[in-house]
């Protein structure tokens, strides 16, 4: 019997989902927003410097163009991206920190900045005032997915302003919820609705899951020893 049910905005893979399982708490889990290739973008048949902030960028692109040098946000991204045989300059867990990185040594280069429709203007704002050249494309269309949940859950995972702004169309959050985060950005979007949030030491989704999977086994270790049978 599980102990206490959580909701995913995000569909996890099979071994993701036993995990919660196997630590005996009941996950429900869906997808907050749809993801649709831009099948009317426009690549060069090389790019030398591309930006890319997401595998759904470099999905989105990989069979239009050859990436010679990849500027990446996210550890999972960058590790896709050498397993297809890019050159990955360099990578960050945040769009903030690639930024810096890139206004430090490599300003006079142009990128390619594949991008979904609904994007943060954290990247190409700081590459506007910083006069780098760079050319943003549309890759990928991002849609909301909004559901309406009756169910008491204890805990939400969020993995991403969207999916925040997806769940909140339909849900509140309640006081006695918490919210576990993938990363700043998402707990920035979440900030208004509540303070409940803990956020993963690092944006992954499996550091994500094993926050939460960590949480809980104390929790549940903390009241069978307050237990009195």
């Amino acid at each position: 019997m599980a102990n206490y049910h959580v909701l995913s905005t995000k569909l996890l893979l099979p071994q993701q989902y036993l995990t919660f399982k196997t630590n005996k708490i009941l996950l429900t889990h869906y997808s907050s927003i749809k993801i649709v290739p831009n099948q009317a973008a426009k690549f060069p048949a090389n790019i030398e410097h591309a930006i890319i902030t997401s595998q759904n960028s470099f999905k989105a692109i990989k069979d239009k163009t050859k990436i010679k040098k990849a500027y990446v946000v996210g550890e999972k991204t960058a590790t896709l991206l050498k397993q297809a045989g890019v050159s990955v300059i360099c990578w960050k867990h945040y769009a903030l920190d690639l930024l810096e990185e890139i206004i430090a040594k490599h300003q006079d280069a142009h990128f390619y900045f594949p991008c979904s429709s609904i994007r943060r203007d954290t990247l190409p704002e700081g590459l506007k005032q910083n006069n780098i050249k760079f050319t943003e494309v549309t890759a990928y269309h991002t849609s909301l997915n909004p559901k309406s949940f009756e169910t008491d859950f204890d805990a939400i995972l969020f993995f991403s302003p969207s999916g925040v702004n997806s769940y909140l169309e339909k849900n509140q959050i309640k006081s006695d919820v918490l919210a576990f985060c993938i990363g700043t950005t998402t707990a920035q979007a979440l900030k208004t609705h509540t303070q409940n949030i803990i956020i993963a030491e690092k944006p992954t989704v499996e550091e994500l899951i094993a926050t939460v999977i960590k949480y809980f086994k104390h929790k549940i270790t903390k009241n069978n020893k307050q237990s009195p049978y």
